[in-house]
């Protein structure tokens, strides 16, 4: 029946089933940045996450509540209720996400102020012991203020986690929402791999003709820094050879890039001397390579 359609249907686990059955308030507040707030939650559904959202009230002067109802499937806040939603809903949230996150609400959660809906339910998640990350955005000045980063110590020692913000232009910037998104599912995932050493190697490697002409293939190197990415998250320590590849890695991976086979196989051979668990192969390397490399370009 048509009262029964859900449209997230549609998108949800599209990207991957990380986040399934898991419930994330997101808390968007007062920054330029919370424009971004419904891409990030696509971003959350498409993985499987059932996304709610309370943005505060400085919030809403950047993204409409309409568009955040969209994004989300209505699943928007508006305020506190009689219903005591800052207790019974924060009881059933698996992760509380501050994202963009004033100066203003970190040292309000860090001080205990729960003067805001957007405070009282941080103020509550804390209660409850919830997993609760940040991601900071302001001006240089204001990040390096030292109450701030007395404020960041403070919640640090009481589990909060923060994504660093980029820094340029002088301001400390969201991170790139493909980072926050792998960011929150290695917080949700099942440290399943925990202990583990795993090596990966991916892509293609090139082999020169001349400075300018290379044989190479059309991998992509996906799969391997796909698997990479999954390794991690489950709580391996994981080592990526990468070759030519076409995406960029989960940032804190640890990545070491080559060109050509020979450097892939040294480089492989290398990482496996020291005590690796598990070796996936996943790289695709040229099949063949000229007897003789031009130190100038052929002439055409």
């Amino acid at each position: 029946m048509y009262s029964e359609w859900d449209p997230l249907d549609e998108i949800r686990y599209t990207y991957g089933y990380e986040l399934k059955d898991k419930k994330i308030l997101l808390i968007p507040t007062g920054s330029i940045a919370a424009f971004k707030t419904p891409e990030l939650v696509r971003l959350l559904i498409r993985h499987g996450a059932d996304v709610y959202i309370l943005p505060s009230r400085e919030a809403l002067k950047y993204v409409s509540i309409d568009t955040l109802k969209w994004a989300s499937g209505g699943k928007v806040l508006d305020g506190f209720t009689y219903r005591a939603e800052h207790i019974y809903m924060i009881k059933d949230m698996d992760l509380i996400a501050v994202i963009p996150a004033t100066a203003n609400i970190i040292s309000k959660a860090a001080y205990g102020i729960a003067d805001t809906d957007a405070s009282l339910a941080i103020h509550s998640a804390m209660g409850y012991g919830k997993p609760i990350v940040m991601a900071p955005v302001m001006h240089i000045n204001m990040y390096r203020n030292p109450f701030y980063k007395e404020a960041v110590n403070r919640l640090e020692e009481y589990g909060v986690k923060f994504i660093a913000p980029d820094i340029k232009e002088d301001k400390a910037k969201l991170r790139d929402l493909n980072y926050i998104k792998s960011y929150l599912i290695s917080i949700l995932s099942d440290k399943i791999l925990d202990g583990l050493k795993i090596l990966v190697s991916a892509g293609p490697t090139i082999e020169y003709i001349d400075p300018v002409r290379i044989i190479t293939n059309k991998s992509s190197g996906k799969m391997g820094v796909y698997i990479a990415e999954e390794a991690y998250m489950m709580g391996a320590k994981v080592k990526l050879i990468a070759g030519n590849i076409s995406i960029n890695p989960y940032e804190d991976l640890d990545v070491t890039y080559v060109e050509t086979t020979e450097e892939m196989y040294y480089a492989v051979m290398e990482e496996l001397s020291n005590g690796y668990d598990i070796f996936i192969s996943a790289s695709a390397p040229v099949d063949y390579r000229p007897s003789t490399t031009e130190k100038n370009k052929i002439e055409s």
